[in-house]
């Protein structure tokens, strides 16, 4: 593979995973992704009211980052899916895998966020710094999208001169790395739109967290195969 090629390759997978990750966003910004809180019925000072209380308020919340990670770990595994089969010459195997990609990522972002943010919420308090448990949180979610999406990519490039363990560990720690900046820059840039939340309460925070870890996963995944250095990783086309 030519450095041209690498070049290429290299410019297909950011642009893929910018283009899910703003994807994500614009649908994660539609009404049908927030989880309106269930009101009870509660007396205040005897006088009967309807609210939502911090419990269903919870589980509303649980519900929405369930959603929107689902929708933005479909783009992912979708995105780089298609462009690993681009790359090897193949575009069905793209379409199969990112398909395959789309529903993997979907899932694992749906239930990562089902079983993490209620442990978040468990745990938040017993931390004097803000920023532990909420690292501990995104990272997960994000680093299973990572995986997710890195896997895509390397199984759309098709052949066995891969390694799994350096595809996972590549897209695991573009997430990882994505997350702390995300936790930095949210702490300094949103400081007012509560970034170490499970959704933050902003539109252009929840923009720059899709579009930096999406980006991040990217540069991982791209460089534990190293698509700079070896030819091997470009297959001949598959003729299904």
């Amino acid at each position: 593979m030519t450095s041209n090629d690498s070049r290429r390759l290299w410019a297909w997978t950011l642009s893929a995973a910018t283009a899910a990750g703003l994807a994500a966003w614009l649908i994660g910004e539609t009404k049908p992704m927030w989880v309106e809180a269930e009101k009870r019925v509660v007396m205040t000072m005897g006088t009967p009211g309807t609210v939502a209380t911090s419990q269903t308020l919870q589980v509303a919340e649980v519900s929405t980052v369930a959603r929107l990670h689902g929708v933005f770990g479909g783009c992912l595994g979708l995105a780089l899916g298609i462009v690993g089969g681009l790359a090897s010459g193949s575009p069905r195997r793209g379409v199969r895998v990112g398909l395959f990609g789309m529903v993997c990522g979907a899932v694992v972002g749906f239930g990562a966020s089902y079983v993490v943010v209620p442990i978040f919420y468990r745990v938040r308090d017993s931390f004097s710094i803000d920023l532990i448990p909420s690292f501990f949180m995104h990272g997960v979610i994000w680093g299973c999208l990572g995986v997710t999406a890195a896997i895509a990519l390397a199984v759309g490039l098709g052949g066995g001169t891969f390694r799994f363990g350096r595809v996972v560990s590549g897209g695991l720690l573009g997430a990882l790395f994505g997350a702390v900046i995300f936790e930095m820059s949210g702490a300094i840039f949103f400081a007012s739109d509560d970034t170490g939340g499970p959704v933050s309460t902003s539109a252009g925070s929840r923009l720059m967290a899709r579009l930096l870890i999406a980006v991040s996963v990217a540069i991982g995944a791209s460089m534990a195969l190293g698509v700079r250095r070896s030819s091997r990783l470009i297959e001949t086309p598959d003729p299904s």
